[in-house]
C-alpha cells in the first residue's frame, strides 16, 4: 500500500497574530481561507501574513499539532492561465474570467504534469477514525485564542454506529470580514514522495457529519487545486496572483449524522477540477463550530452509503 504520509505540506503559515494568536495545523495559509470567503485579491502574493509559519506533522515549517499528508494530489495542465490574459486568470492556458488566480504563464505546464500519482480504485478509503493508520493526514486550525480550539481529534460515537469518528470545534472564531481567517479542517493528499494526487477514477467525496457552524451551520468544503496554490508554497502550485480561489460547495450540518456526497463536478470557482488535487477542506467563517466527520472516502459512480475501509484499501 502506498505510504499516505509524508512530511511534505503545502500552504502553511504558522506564528503569531498578537499574544493570543495560537499555532496552528492546516494545509491552507491565511490567505487561503480569505480566498474561500472572497478575499482572495487581498492575497495575490499567496503571503497575508509574513509572520505566520505552520508546520505538517514533521514538515517544513515545523510540527504544529494534529497535521500531516497522504496520498497525492495536483492540478491539471495549465489551469489557471496568465494573470491577465482575458482577466485575472482563468481555468485553461488561455485566462478567462476575472476571479480565477493566473499560472506561471499562458500556456505554461503545471507542477503536476510529471509528479501526479493516480490514486487507484483499490484506495478509494480516506478514513473513517477507527484506528489512527490515517490520522497524521488530518489538520485543524482557528483564528482564535488557543485555548478555545480543540484540535480535530479521534471520539468516540461515529456515524452508523461504528466507534469513532472525528470531533473539532472552536469558539470566539475571527471571521475574514473582521480581518481574521475563520476556522477549518481537513486531508492532505500529498504523498511521501511530493506527488500531487490524480483522482481521475473518482466522481468526487463522500463523507458523514454532523454538527453546527456559524450562525447558520454552513460549511463550505473545498478541493484544494494547484491552480489556486500559489508558486511560493509548499508544495508550490501553478497560481501567480489572486491565489487561493479553491473550487469550492457548501453543506448545511444538522444535529444528525447525515451522508453528504459532492462530486467534482459540483464544485464552483474559477477553475474546475479536472483529474487532480492536493487535498480537501472544510472551512468556516465562525464565530464558532463544532463539527463531527466519519466515514471519508473517494466514490466512482454512486458513494457508499454503509460504513467504508474494509475492501477501500483502508484499515
Amino acid at each position: 500500500m502506498v505510504d499516505f504520509f509524508s512530511d511534505r505540506w503545502f500552504g502553511l503559515h504558522e506564528g503569531m497574530m498578537g499574544e493570543n494568536m495560537k499555532r496552528i495545523s492546516t494545509a491552507l495559509s491565511i490567505c487561503a481561507v480569505l480566498g474561500a470567503f472572497g478575499f482572495s485579491a487581498a492575497c495575490s502574493s499567496g503571503d497575508a501574513d509574513p509572520s505566520t509559519t505552520p508546520g505538517g506533522s514533521s514538515g517544513s515549517g515545523g510540527k504544529a499539532g494534529s497535521s500531516g499528508s497522504s496520498a497525492s494530489g495536483g492540478s491539471g495542465g495549465s489551469m489557471g492561465g496568465s494573470s491577465g490574459s482575458g482577466g485575472a486568470g482563468g481555468s485553461s492556458a488561455t485566462g478567462g474570467a476575472g476571479g480565477a488566480g493566473g499560472s506561471a504563464g499562458s500556456g505554461a505546464k503545471s507542477v503536476c504534469d510529471t509528479k501526479t500519482r493516480t490514486i487507484p480504485p483499490a484506495e478509494a478509503f480516506i478514513d473513517n477514525f477507527e484506528t489512527d493508520t490515517r490520522f497524521g493526514g488530518w489538520y485543524s486550525f482557528a483564528d482564535t485564542d488557543a485555548a478555545n480550539h480543540n484540535k480535530i481529534a479521534r471520539a468516540a460515537g461515529g456515524a452508523l454506529s461504528t466507534a469513532m469518528a472525528g470531533h473539532v470545534s472552536a469558539t470566539g472564531i475571527k471571521a475574514p470580514t473582521a480581518m481574521g481567517f475563520g476556522a477549518g479542517f481537513g486531508f492532505n493528499l500529498v504523498d511521501s514522495m511530493g506527488n500531487c494526487a490524480g483522482i481521475t477514477e473518482f466522481d468526487g467525496v463522500s463523507f458523514w457529519a454532523k454538527g453546527t457552524a456559524g450562525a447558520d451551520n454552513v460549511l463550505t468544503f473545498q478541493a484544494v487545486h494547484p491552480a489556486m496554490q500559489p508558486t511560493t508554497e509548499m508544495p508550490p502550485g501553478d497560481c501567480l496572483s489572486n491565489c487561493f480561489n479553491h473550487p469550492k460547495k457548501t453543506i448545511t450540518l444538522t444535529a444528525n449524522w447525515q451522508q453528504y456526497s459532492i462530486k467534482w463536478s459540483e464544485l464552483t470557482g474559477p477553475v474546475a477540477v479536472k483529474g487532480v488535487i492536493f487535498g480537501i477542506n472544510w472551512i468556516t467563517p465562525g464565530p464558532a463550530y463544532d463539527v463531527w466527520i466519519d466515514e471519508v472516502t473517494l466514490f466512482k459512480g454512486t458513494a457508499p452509503t454503509g460504513p467504508v475501509g474494509s475492501g477501500d484499501g483502508g484499515p
